[in-house]
């Protein structure tokens, strides 16, 4: 996935669009570009799932260690839901 600022923003214009506008936006967008813009909004999911999961532990006054344990059962959740074959990608930091 080679992130790009177009991507970025084809990305932010479609996602933040009323849905009633989906099909208009997604026919807009280039075909050889829908495949980046996918797999940068499933990476992001993923990305956005891994800090709620740690900032809610930490929040509710869990250690970095618990933090972390959550972020990776979140991203695994979110990982199965979008489909990846390998659901678990845990990150130990």
């Amino acid at each position: 996935m080679a992130e790009t600022r177009l991507t970025r923003r084809q990305l932010d214009s479609f996602a933040h669009a009323r849905m009633v506008q989906w099909e208009k936006r997604y026919n807009r967008i280039k075909t050889d570009d829908r495949r980046d813009i996918d797999d940068h909004s499933a990476a992001m999911a993923v990305r956005y799932a891994r800090a709620s999961a740690y900032i809610a532990r930490r929040q509710a006054g869990g250690t970095h260690a618990s933090g972390v344990k959550a972020q990776n059962a979140a991203a695994a959740r979110v990982r199965r839901a979008l489909g990846f074959t390998y659901k678990d990608a845990p990150i130990d930091f």
